[in-house]
């Protein structure tokens, strides 16, 4: 409690450390035993900036004749402590894995949701990507995408006529590479898929034998839970519908600033294009 309450504490005890360290070995292996409560009461840096000035003092203590009493219980006890207070600090979720593991519940939602349905088609959340036009809006940005590429390739081909011919030479062997990679991938996944088939049905009545019911409701809760967030979804979006998205953000004034946005970005890039080409042009003469 003392040093919460006294933030000048540890500074006080570095200054008496070195003619006190029988007592501070004491004070620090207590600290270590109950590291998981006191570690909520204290100031954890303030605490390792003491613990590395303890090392410096221990490591001239180290080096007189004379041993002072309870310096190898000292030593002993901070490393104690900061190997705790490593491993509290890495003990959390990394973002990477987070991210794996959202995924991971996604992609298992959906297989689940698919395997209940029959396909993707008759699934609840092609459903919903549907009625709330995601894939139509994707459907016609990847249509823009494949606008804009044609007619970026169809000037290129106009001003260097061959170029076609140059890159599909340059890039044929790499091209074969990345084929003879993905079928050797592909045979890979096609192996593990066979052994988890073959395997799945032992697993089920292995799980089933030793915790009867537990697939069954397992699978009951993951489907409450997609159903709830579904239904929370779907408030949402009716929500930012009705309260956020109106009048200058509504659904048709955005798409008519987006449309706006590409045209110029189009214009802008056709501009610079035949500025970069005037250039050329000119180096060469």
């Amino acid at each position: 409690d003392i040093f919460a309450n006294d933030a000048t504490t540890m500074s006080i005890w570095n200054k008496v450390y070195a003619k006190n360290v029988a007592a501070s070995s004491v004070l620090l292996l207590r600290i270590g035993d109950n590291w998981n409560n006191i570690s909520k009461q204290i100031d954890k840096a303030a605490v390792g900036d003491l613990l590395n000035n303890l090392k410096v003092i221990n490591e001239e203590l180290s080096l007189r004749k004379r041993k002072e009493d309870g310096l190898n219980d000292s030593i002993a006890s901070i490393k104690k402590i900061e190997e705790k207070m490593v491993v509290r600090k890495s003990s959390g979720l990394s973002f990477k894995t987070i991210s794996f593991l959202i995924i991971l519940a996604i992609a298992g939602f959906v297989y689940l949701d698919i395997k209940q349905h029959g396909s993707w088609k008759e699934t609840r959340t092609s459903r919903t990507l549907r009625e709330y036009g995601v894939c139509e809006y994707s459907h016609r940005g990847m249509a823009k995408v494949k606008e804009g590429w044609a007619w970026i390739d169809t000037r290129i081909e106009e001003n260097f006529p061959g170029y076609h011919k140059a890159v599909a030479d340059f890039s044929l062997p790499y091209v074969q590479l990345f084929s003879d990679l993905g079928k050797v991938t592909c045979n890979a996944f096609h192996n593990v898929k066979e052994v988890f088939i073959e395997k799945y049905p032992v697993v089920l009545q292995t799980v089933e034998s030793y915790a009867p019911g537990l697939i069954e409701q397992s699978h009951k809760a993951v489907t409450n839970v997609y159903s709830t967030s579904i239904l929370f979804y779907n408030k949402s979006v009716d929500y930012l519908r009705k309260e956020i998205f109106v009048g200058q953000l509504s659904p048709e004034n955005v798409q008519r600033v987006v449309i706006e946005a590409f045209n110029t970005t189009h214009q802008k890039a056709s501009e610079y294009y035949h500025w970069i080409y005037e250039k050329v042009q000119t180096s060469i003469k």
